[in-house]
């Protein structure tokens, strides 16, 4: 009986032996994490050298999703050729058909990212009589071309230029030769009969436009009837104020 008992205190003691060892592993892994812990916190180690330092690689950088930028092959431009990209920006290609409305290649050009209002193009080129001077063809310009300038381009004009010139003119000189046009708007007529009353007098050049123009703002049922007389020069928008808001002689 004495020697079951001093085998049962024998495995008692193995017993309470390993659990020792493993109480002082844990005890000193639990030290060491603390430490390294503590190392983290203060920046002297990080996850990521951490890594490269065990399997010297690298950690893939985190994703750019910032603006595109410019990837050169070759050597790098220098400052003015930079700058120099910077101001053309980029181009960007079109073609106007023999067969397109100036309402067609103003559509066109905005789809492109040239334009974003077509009705202003239009009004443009209207008030200087170049709606009918389109030029078929293919064309390639910047994206950050001015209306002008691209009128110019698709006219093969010097709009750009007659343009400021025009402005220094009406600066310098205001109201002379002015050329006035009078017409009456009568009891009862649609927008399309107004439309082709003003063609009649010259006062625009497109009917179609024009009556875009006037649906687009929302004011078709708006014309007020009566006897105007207006510049001969006057813009399609100011025109369209006149006879539906001013006061008629």
């Amino acid at each position: 009986m004495k020697n079951f008992y001093n085998k049962i205190l024998d495995i008692i003691n193995v017993i309470i032996s390993k659990l020792s060892i493993v109480l002082i592993v844990l005890l000193l892994g639990l030290i060491i994490y603390s430490r390294l812990d503590k190392l983290f916190q203060i920046g002297f180690l990080s996850e990521n050298n951490l890594i490269d330092s065990k399997l010297n690689t690298k950690i893939e950088e985190p994703v750019d999703n910032g603006p595109a930028k410019v990837v050169y092959r070759g050597e790098l431009p220098s400052d003015d050729e930079e700058v120099l990209v910077e101001n053309n920006g980029k181009k960007i290609s079109f073609e106007i058909m023999g067969n397109q409305s100036p309402e067609q290649v103003a559509k066109m050009l905005k789809d492109v990212g040239l334009i974003s209002d077509p009705p202003s193009l239009i009004l443009q080129m209207e008030g200087a009589g170049l709606l009918d001077s389109l030029k078929p063809g293919s064309y390639e310009v910047n994206d950050n071309i001015l209306n002008r300038e691209l009128i110019a381009v698709i006219t093969g004009t010097d709009y750009a230029v007659e343009d400021s010139q025009e402005n220094d003119k009406s600066n310098d000189k205001p109201g002379e030769d002015l050329e006035l046009v009078t017409f009456e708007i009568l009891e009862g007529q649609s927008l399309e009969e107004v439309s082709n009353t003003l063609k009649d007098v010259k006062l625009i050049q497109d009917t179609q436009t024009f009556i875009n123009l006037v649906e687009n703002a929302n004011l078709r049922d708006d014309v007020k009837v009566g006897v105007y007389r207006l510049p001969k020069n006057i813009k399609n928008i100011d025109l369209i104020e006149s006879i539906t808001i001013a006061t008629q002689e």
